[in-house]
């Protein structure tokens, strides 16, 4: 039981006062102070961590005892007027699982335990928010933002949901990666308790692919012209604008010819005055629509050199197959034409060498078909270009088609329910590829390195009948593919 002495006391003391009466004054408030006292050293004292907690989020409690009696099993905590059996403690220390609908809006809230019927001193909490995190996706990067904090305050940024450093700069309430992931935000009150964390997924969009190309132009240098600009993002609806440039091949000068609103249907065209003389080349940069993300070979082109060339070339397409990645272009005339040089990608920069395709004609005003079959073009994007060559060594790149050969991905195996053998189809790769037969124990079996040949037969008559798992591995990649032996 708590008792607490008032004591009222008037005294006046005069220049006649006695030294007695002085005595008596100083005695009855040591008096005072001492019973103040041992009621404040007779209740006990607990310290809680942390100090502050984001409303409607439940919370880790840490309940620390710092004098009064020891913390035992029939200890009770209360937190914002709910009491709380605990479980999880030692003498000195408690923790709790305190609901999200126990601190679910915003303010102070008292903390405290009763051991032994005896209340310790209170400790307060402080609620915050409530707040919510979102997280916008954009092309290769993606932004979140924490909403419904208290003005003034400020924010860190973490990749772990406890302990760790802080993402170093990040201290607004909106931040921008460009790794996905799980990140995890926490405010900062302006009295410098920081709120524990809550979880937000950053994600990127998809990126796609498209066909983007300038139309083949014919034009006098000097006179008005029309650029043309054919793309899937227009027809889509996913293009916003188009910015369109040339380029002198020799100063290296580029001039800005205008921005123009991308249209809903192909071609995009621009109308100039006088159109520029040879050495020179257009390109088009287009603006997508904020909620998709394209590829960057659709999004710039350049068109071919503005000069009389020897080869009309009308069309280049490249297009994935079961057998690898087909390529085919068509010519509506040419003169002295050694050939076609095939140049291959994998960023659309650094290209190499991949075949020479001959002229059929040389010379010729009929139209001519060419093909050629990539038989080695790995799984993913790739990026291709004609080098077309005449019999003096003068050359013209064609435009760049990209093709993501996404049929080369898949190794297959027929059939998958056998009693003899079962045939291998692996994928084109420059990689190392391992073939592999294991049981449903994971016990490896079979095993070929590197086949000579992209189809391969296993005979598997000596296996007991069974469930087993083909393993292709080329490279980073790895596939399985479940047989039955029977």
């Amino acid at each position: 039981m708590k008792h607490i002495y008032t004591f009222f006391t008037t005294l006046f003391v005069t220049r006649r006062s006695s030294a007695l009466q002085l005595i008596q004054l100083a005695s009855l408030l040591l008096f005072t102070l001492v019973s103040l006292n041992v009621q404040a050293q007779g209740q006990d004292q607990i310290d809680i961590q942390p100090k502050c907690a984001l409303a409607n989020q439940p919370l880790d409690l840490v309940i620390s005892r710092v004098s009064g009696n020891d913390f035992n099993g029939s200890t009770i905590v209360s937190v914002n007027g709910q009491s709380f059996t605990i479980t999880n403690y030692t003498k000195d220390q408690i923790q709790i699982r305190v609901p999200a609908n126990v601190i679910a809006t915003a303010g102070n809230v008292t903390v405290y335990t009763n051991t032994a019927n005896k209340n310790s001193q209170a400790n307060t909490l402080t609620v915050t928010g409530p707040v919510s995190v979102s997280s916008t996706p954009g092309c290769d990067r993606a932004t979140m933002t924490v909403s419904g904090a208290p003005a003034g305050s400020t924010y860190r940024w973490y990749k772990q949901p406890a302990g760790g450093q802080p993402i170093a700069g990040a201290t607004a309430a909106s931040y921008t990666t460009t790794e996905a992931g799980t990140y995890y935000a926490a405010v900062v009150t302006q009295a410098g308790c920081e709120t524990t964390r809550v979880s937000v997924t950053a994600a990127f969009l998809q990126k796609l692919f498209a066909n983007t190309e300038f139309e083949k132009m014919s034009y006098e240098a000097g006179k008005p012209g029309i650029i043309k600009l054919n793309s899937d993002l227009f027809d889509k609806k996913h293009a916003v604008s188009v910015k369109w440039q040339s380029v002198n091949i020799v100063t290296g000068v580029v001039t800005e010819l205008g921005t123009t609103d991308a249209p809903t249907i192909s071609p995009a065209s621009l109308s100039i005055s006088s159109m520029p003389g040879g050495d020179t080349y257009f390109q088009a940069t287009i603006t997508p629509i904020a909620t998709v993300c394209y590829d960057g070979s659709a999004l710039f082109v350049t068109s071919q050199q503005i000069v009389s060339l020897p080869v009309e070339l009308v069309s280049f397409t490249a297009q994935s197959t079961q057998g690898g990645v087909q390529l085919s272009w068509k010519t509506a005339s040419e003169r002295d034409n050694k050939g076609f040089e095939v140049e291959v990608s994998a960023d659309g920069r650094n290209f190499r060498k991949l075949a020479f395709v001959e002229s059929r004609v040389g010379t010729t005003s009929l139209t001519q078909h060419y093909s050629f079959l990539d038989t080695k073009a790995n799984a993913g994007v790739h990026y291709y270009r004609l080098k077309q060559t005449d019999y003096d060594g003068a050359f013209e790149y064609s435009k760049v088609v990209v093709v993501k050969n996404a049929l080369s991905e898949a190794a297959s195996v027929y059939p998958t329910l056998t009693s003899h053998e079962i045939t291998v189809r692996v994928a084109p790769s420059d990689e190392q590829v391992l073939i592999a037969i294991a049981d449903i124990a994971g016990k490896q079996l079979v095993a070929v390195q590197n086949p000579a040949e992209r189809q391969v037969v296993l005979p598997v008559q000596q296996l007991q009948n069974g469930i087993y798992f083909v393993t292709v591995t080329s490279g980073a990649q790895k596939e399985v593919i479940r047989f039955v032996k029977q």
